[in-house]
């Protein structure tokens, strides 16, 4: 249930993005585009209602209240847990990603400024645990949504 929680969250950012902000080579008009994503939507609840509903059934029926003792904190903690650029546990990000993002030149380029914007908003969400609480359906906060930024600052990294 995750993984496709996490997977509607990029495929949204995706398609704000390209419904926003549209390519020069764009053959579709954003009418046609709100057409297609409004008829994929129903053509993909119709064909996974049943896992939809026992998912979203699942997800309001459980009762994991918030430990009253356990205080989230807003800013992410310095831990070698969270390091991004030198042995993190979690992920460990090439430091060619920090030249790429300050590359304000080849913002430009319409693919380059999509993954550039996404990994500067994971990069910034990295800094508080309610961005990863909100990827873990707003319980406590894991920071489950890391592949994503190995995506973005990859495929930015391959741009550069």
């Amino acid at each position: 249930f995750y993984f496709s929680y996490y997977q509607a969250i990029i495929i949204g950012w995706y398609y704000l993005y390209r419904f926003i902000f549209t390519y020069k080579n764009d053959i579709v008009s954003r009418t046609q585009k709100f057409i297609c994503f409004i008829s994929a939507t129903v053509l993909s609840v119709l064909s996974s209602v049943f896992g939809l509903f026992t998912g979203i059934s699942a997800f309001l029926e459980n009762d994991r209240k918030q430990n009253p003792n356990v205080d989230i904190p807003f800013l992410t903690p310095l831990d070698y847990h969270y390091f991004f650029f030198s042995d993190g546990f979690y992920i460990t990000i090439s430091i060619l990603t920090i030249v790429a993002l300050l590359s304000f030149k080849l913002y430009r380029f319409y693919f380059y400024r999509l993954f550039a914007i996404v990994t500067w908003i994971l990069f910034i969400g990295s800094l508080s645990q309610y961005f990863d609480s909100a990827f873990n359906g707003f319980s406590f906060p894991e920071r489950r949504w890391v592949y994503i930024l190995a995506l973005s600052s990859s495929a930015l990294c391959g741009l550069f």
